[in-house]
């Protein structure tokens, strides 16, 4: 069967690309962005983008999709073209997708149908995250059948919202598929200058929904859907009329079969002129052929699609394999797949070898335990074996969930990885064991009574990293293996409808379960943070108190703490739980909402925030006159202040309301604290919520309060997926408090490599304390995307590795994190400017690029640590775009620079007050703000950068910390492969111990990307 795109081009294969041994992908080959004439107004018709020759980007092979439940060709599918000209790149995809489902609102887009788009303009992103003009947008069509473009992320271009200079056309091309057409003008993806430069990084993801909800999406490659990882994006390449070439792809209709069964098989092929083609088919069964069979087509320009059925016969085991080699008019490629029959049956006998095998190795470290061999490493690979089998077993009891996520090849590919990674451990075992390995004990103090003391956690006198997973009950079921894992936390919540599901109804079964699981888990020496997360709203109580579900707030609470009702909720559920489990050493910390915020004024304002706010600025201002010469507006009296839209035109009045917000946040908060502190009085306390928000505060709703006052309230900083700039904001705010991110996600395309990798970063950073999400053996779009942790058991056991690792070397890891609040370079943090001057946000990320990789540690300073004198070490100042400041900080400014420091700002920088009046003078140094030009002026101030690299071109981070007399200094290449040669004091290095591997090392040393590495030179 021959059926060109003309049509709908139909995407086949298989659910496996779920496996959990799937790698993230690399840099693979660009995609050729070929040049059209202008205009290019879209007709709605595929045959358009054919004649001007674009390339067809297949989003078809199973390293594409991320949905469990795919049902086949039938059900959902894209293929993506790009095109450019002087003015507009130009944006079309075919998708079928069988059962449409669609959002009411544009920035709600990626939740239903429709396409994310993100751009690294610069293709310059090398670490985790977006950094300054990355950008995401989307377009899909929303509920009323309209056409929406939305702008999540614009980088240095665009504003979050909607994209009106975006043209978007979206029509009907067949049954259940549409053509989208957009034209996108090159200023929107600026600093991307088409006339000067020739690539960009870019990914494109098409999500699927039902029903209202997102079930999975088809991608290009990962770094959208899961976590935002611009790294991992491939380029578009912008070429002539005719150039470059695309790639094919090949899918099944299936992920498995059965004997007898018909096979679909399905071959994307690039082809660019009309002709006829052949592929050659050639099916084996290990080296023996089976089956041989050529079929013709027609080539169409665009591209074609093959479609070849083929009748399976008998079928065992690992099945058969399909070659085909396809040969076109121009072109030719060679592409494979297998054919499996897998059962049940069949996997249950795999999993009882593996778990005999580990059976006996469980014996052999016993005995080496007790001959004195430290084997914490080999144990991982145990415990990761435990683990699956005991989840992948219930899977393989429950033929509707097997077949519903295509089950069986995941399963199949789970239990090879468990093969190998015995394998590894028992030789890892052997070498310790005859001394050829060196021993890295591990220390283990006791997790229990922790305090914080100069932004760390100790047992008694030690220093001690938390790192863990967090989940549901699933971890109170595996003690053991969490503690063998190398994790010494865990994670688990309880919600309100648990505790008090109405106001005259109390539960404690749930917290006296908790309670039973922490007692359970000091045996383990397992510390505990508990998510006491008060949402969502029970029914009991929104029956009772209608009102309580008006004016959505605070985060996953979901109700406005304006609400009495509401606070009374929190306070009977805290006040019913709290004492049950307050009394358990290992309780180490309360976190109190679920990413919470204080989105209150953001879209809608309660009535009581309003009245308290008009009253607010009737004091401030006395008369409204005064009030609109600050604001520009025309208001006419305070009754009347409608914050909704003057927040809009007004930069002086936006500040104020959003000052006015933050102060109310820090009220509800405060509530929070002091009621979790009145049922748990001594316990820990921090809030989780969004990382992103507290430095980008367009791109999701804003959480309402600075988190420099939120950590001056909280008993340490809380987030959820933070950065490494993120987490240099954190530990330069509150430095005396530790730093946590306490939801990580992780998705089936994270590798070892990345896993590790990124806790590294994370702690170097200021992390002190990290959960994953999440410990559970469900199933989900959800969960595959970002928290599979238990799903990915190569992955799983280089985190708990990794554990191990920063455990052993917690006090060198903290020495790194306290030279963050001590480092003599800063970023301002502005809270004026990030109210008001959009830019300001993508202009400090920049900067904390450049500085990134200058061999010393970076830091921001806040205006309110400015004008209280608390300045710390800092030499030189950075201010990026933070160009409306209060006029203390004015003041503060000028002081700092007569006691001898350096301001450094962009040429022809003009400061106002939030209202855009003049301030005071400060000396200043105008700066290009790159690294090149921070690098001459820390050259020329003398800043302290004892341990210098050599990589070129921005790639490598290095940060050196005294410890002990010693010299401690980490360095992580991002960039390709290369010799290191570290100077300390201007003079060659010429050994070092690497801690990490506890190896004695000489330079130059090759440095791999993204692996850390630490050293330690002693005197």
């Amino acid at each position: 069967m021959v059926k060109t795109l003309l049509g709908a081009v139909l995407l086949a294969g298989t659910a496996a690309g779920w496996a959990g041994n799937s790698p993230v992908l690399q840099q693979e080959g660009d995609y050729f962005c070929r040049a059209t004439d202008a205009p290019f107004k879209f007709r709605g018709e595929l045959s358009e983008w054919r004649e001007r020759g674009a390339l067809p980007l297949f989003l078809a092979a199973e390293k594409n999709r991320m949905i469990p439940d795919w049902e086949g060709p039938l059900d959902v599918d894209a293929t993506v073209y790009l095109l450019h000209d002087a003015q507009y790149l130009y944006f079309g995809a075919l998708v079928r997708d069988r059962l449409p489902s669609y959002q009411p609102v544009p920035e709600a887009l990626y939740r239903g149908d429709g396409f994310q788009l993100a751009f690294d303009p610069l293709d310059d992103t090398i670490l985790p995250g977006y950094d300054a003009n990355d950008i995401e947008l989307g377009f899909g069509r929303l509920r009323d059948g309209s056409a929406a473009a939305y702008c999540w992320r614009g980088g240095e271009a665009l504003p979050t919202g909607p994209l009106a200079d975006v043209h978007l056309k979206i029509t009907p091309a067949g049954e259940h598929t549409l053509l989208y057409e957009a034209a996108i003008p090159w200023r929107c993806l600026a600093p991307f200058d088409p006339r000067k430069l020739e690539k960009f990084g870019f990914d494109v993801l098409y999500n699927s929904a039902r029903d209202g909800k997102r079930r999975g999406w088809l991608h290009w490659t990962p770094g959208v859907g899961e976590e935002k990882l611009a790294f991992l994006f491939r380029n578009i390449r912008l070429a002539g009329k005719g150039e470059g070439a695309a790639e094919a792809a090949i899918n099944l209709d299936r992920s498995q079969y059965s004997s007898g069964d018909p096979a679909l098989v399905s071959l994307y092929l690039p082809t660019e002129q009309a002709g006829k083609g052949q592929v050659h088919f050639t099916v084996r069964q290990g080296e023996r052929e089976v089956w041989r069979e050529t079929v013709g087509f027609d080539a169409q320009p665009g591209g074609t699609v093959v479609r070849w059925a083929y009748q399976i016969g008998r079928l065992r085991g690992d099945g058969l394999q399909v070659d085909a080699r396809a040969v076109w008019p121009g072109g030719e490629t060679a592409l494979n797949a297998e054919l499996l029959n897998l059962s049940p049956e069949s996997l249950k006998q795999q999993a009882q070898a593996v778990a005999e095998r580990a059976f006996a190795f469980r014996k052999r470290l016993e005995a080496a335990r007790r001959a004195g061999v430290a084997v914490d490493y080999p144990l991982t690979a145990l415990a990761v074996c435990d683990v699956t089998l005991k989840y992948r077993r219930r899977d393989l009891e429950k033929p509707a969930l097997l077949k519903e996520y295509a089950l069986l090849p995941k399963i199949r590919r789970q239990f090879r990885q468990l093969d190998a990674m015995l394998e590894r451990a028992e030789q890892e075992l052997a070498g310790l064991e005859s001394g050829a390995l060196k021993p890295r004990p591990v220390p283990a103090p006791p997790m229990r009574n922790l305090t914080i003391r100069d932004g760390a956690f100790y047992s008694g006198d030690e220093e001690v990293l938390l790192i863990g997973p967090l989940g549901w009950w699933e971890p109170f079921d595996d003690l053991k293996s969490l503690s063998e894992l190398g994790f010494n936390l865990f994670s688990s919540t309880l919600i309100a409808q648990a505790v008090t599901p109405a106001p005259d109804k109390v539960r404690l079964d749930g917290a006296r379960r908790i309670d039973r699981g922490l007692r359970e888990a000091a045996k383990y020496n397992l510390a505990f943070d508990f998510l006491i997360s008060p949402h969502p709203l029970p029914q009991g109580w929104k029956e009772k108190h209608p009102e309580m579900a008006q004016y959505p707030s605070g985060g996953w609470i979901g109700s406005s703490l304006y609400h009495t009702a509401t606070r009374t909720m929190i306070d009977a559920m805290w006040k019913n739980l709290l004492p049950v489990v307050r009394d358990n050493p290992n309780l180490i910390a309360l976190d109190l909402v679920n990413e919470w915020s204080f989105s209150d004024g953001v879209r809608e304002i309660h009535p009581v925030m309003l009245a308290k706010f008009r009253a607010a600025m009737r004091e401030r201002y006395g008369s409204v006159a005064a009030a609109n010469r600050n604001w520009g507006t025309d208001c006419r009296d305070f009754d009347s202040l409608d914050p909704m839209k003057l927040k809009r035109v007004s930069a002086g009045f936006r500040y104020d309301f959003e000052s006015f917000r933050n102060r109310e946040g820090l009220e509800n908060l405060r509530f929070l604290r002091d009621t979790a502190r009145k049922y748990a009085p001594g316990t820990p306390l921090h809030v989780k919520s969004i990382a992103v928000t507290d430095l980008d505060p367009g791109q999701y709703l804003p959480v309402g309060v600075q988190r420099e006052e939120r950590g001056e309230i909280t008993d340490f900083a809380g987030s959820d997926c933070a950065g490494i700039m993120e987490l240099d904001f954190y530990r330069s705010m509150v430095p005396g408090k530790p730093a946590a991110d306490t939801e990580f996600h992780v998705s089936v395309n994270t590798t070892p490599h990345e896993m590790a990798a990124d806790a590294w970063s994370a702690m170097l950073h200021g992390e002190s304390l990290r959960e994953y999400y999440a410990w559970t053996g469900r199933y989900s779009a959800e969960l595959m995307a970002a928290g599979a942790l238990l799903h990915i058991p190569e992955s799983l056991e280089a985190l708990g590795r990794t554990a191990l690792d920063l455990r052993r070397l917690a006090p060198e890891v903290v020495a790194f994190q306290r030279r963050i609040p001590d480092a003599e370079v800063a970023l301002l943090y502005s809270p004026a400017s990030m109210y008001t001057v959009s830019e300001y946000p993508a202009r400090l990320r920049r900067a904390h690029a450049e500085l990134s990789h200058l061999d010393l540690p970076v830091r921001f300073l806040s205006e309110r640590q400015l004008a209280a004198g608390k300045t710390g070490q800092v030499k030189a100042l950075v201010i990026p775009g933070a160009q409306r400041l209060e006029r203390e900080t004015a003041e503060a400014l000028a002081g700092f620079a007569a006691r001898g420091g350096t301001i450094l700002t962009a040429p022809g920088t003009r400061f106002t007050d939030p209202y855009g009046a003049a301030l005071p003078g400060f000396p200043v140094r105008e700066s290009e703000l790159t690294a090149t030009a921070f690098d001459r002026e820390f050259d020329r101030l003398g800043l302290n950068r004892p341990v210098r690299g050599n990589l070129p071109g921005g790639a490598l981070e290095l940060r050196s910390a005294e410890r002990n007399g010693a010299m401690l200094f980490y360095a992580v290449n991002y960039g390709a492969p290369r010799e290191f040669r570290p100077l300390l004091d201007g003079k060659p290095i010429a050994g070092a111990i690497e801690l990490i591997s506890g190896e004695t090392v000489k330079f130059p040393l090759r440095l791999p990307n993204r692996k850390t590495m630490i050293f330690e030179v002693k005197p």
